[in-house]
């Protein structure tokens, strides 16, 4: 079953995502909106906890606050979340900001800190982490993931998408997804750790591009809803 989207008009941290997160684990239902579902997670984000109380710290002459501290896996996520119209480029450099701050002042854990960046396409921060990558910046320091926040009459959805997470080309049209989605694509590539797939009318080699510049189509299954997808209808050339 394919599910008709509309993107919604609603930009912001504080009403929306913050809110969200602070109660990830009961993430179906949100204060200000009707039940909101999940597709297109990676598994870690998927099985998150709530996470601590936010931590507000003093340092170099001024205070700060981090959206979200996570503990996981025997190391701190320190999380920032954009949803801000023109404001994601800044995310990536708020982020690294608060995981330096955070080592500098909370010395009383020994659990490295991961940055992670929550927040809406956005090709500067694709561009600048793809560059470091380039340049042997790990990124196991450093998770980054995208979403749309959509709708169908009162039902949310946040599609999140990992762009730099591998994707593995699929031998022919996978089985798992409705004839309706494939039609008229013929090469199919699923990214890993999100359940998604990318089809294409022809093959292309190698990585997942940092920006597709073909059509394309995707598509992700929805979180904990058998047979179920998301679909986002391709881009006009």
């Amino acid at each position: 079953m394919l599910i008709p989207l509309t993107r919604t008009q609603e930009r912001s941290e504080r009403n929306f995502l913050q809110p969200l997160f602070e109660r990830w684990s009961s993430r179906r239902w949100h204060l200000q909106f009707d039940p909101v579902t999940i597709a297109g997670a990676p598994e870690w984000l998927r099985e998150a906890k709530d996470p601590e109380a936010r931590p507000s710290f003093k340092a170099y002459g001024y205070s700060f606050e981090i959206d979200l501290l996570w503990r996981r896996d025997g190391e701190r996520s320190v999380v920032e979340l954009k949803n801000a119209g023109k404001y994601e480029p800044i995310a990536l450099a708020e982020v690294l900001h608060h995981a330096h701050l955070l080592e500098l002042c909370d010395t009383s854990s020994p659990a490295p800190v991961k940055a992670t960046v929550i927040g809406n396409y956005n090709p500067w921060s694709r561009a600048a982490i793809k560059y470091l990558a380039d340049r042997n910046f790990s990124q196991e320091h450093l998770e980054y993931l995208e979403f749309d926040h959509l709708r169908e009459d009162d039902r949310h959805y946040l599609w999140f998408d990992d762009p730099f997470a591998p994707w593995t080309p699929s031998p022919g049209v996978p089985a798992a997804l409705p004839a309706e989605v494939t039609q008229g694509w013929d090469c199919w590539s699923r990214i890993d750790r999100t359940d998604s797939w990318v089809g294409t009318r022809q093959p292309i080699a190698g990585k997942r591009p940092l920006f597709m510049e073909v059509p394309f189509k995707m598509v992700t299954s929805i979180d904990r809803v058998p047979g179920e997808f998301l679909n986002r209808a391709p881009p006009q050339t």
